[in-house]
């Protein structure tokens, strides 16, 4: 039940954005790389050479996908969202910010 609201705030979050719910695919990228990596690691010692080998290479392909994770981070967490209305609805803080800043009228 957690995990589905967590799911549907970042979806919400990434309309803010005007970004698709897809691109929460490429959240869960370094979480495979993760348990790929933990799987290596669990190898037998038999083949230590393979075992290294792979090692590496995981290490290696896991940098840019972090580099992706922290761009998403700075896109949910960090970034304001669009100002005005997107693909995805009208701006929820227009009518907040109708209330808070009045119009200033000019002679």
């Amino acid at each position: 039940m957690l995990i589905a609201s967590f799911i549907s705030l970042e979806v919400r979050r990434l309309h803010d954005r005007n970004k698709s719910g897809w691109w929460l695919l490429l959240q869960s990228l370094p979480f495979v790389v993760l348990i790929a990596f933990l799987y290596v690691l669990s190898g037998s010692g038999d083949d230590s050479t393979k075992t290294g080998f792979a090692q590496h290479l995981l290490t290696w392909a896991s940098l840019p996908i972090w580099a992706v994770f922290l761009w998403f981070f700075v896109q949910l967490f960090c970034l304001r969202g669009t100002v005005g209305p997107n693909r995805f609805g009208p701006d929820p803080l227009e009518s907040n910010r109708a209330q808070i800043e009045p119009e200033v009228v000019r002679d």
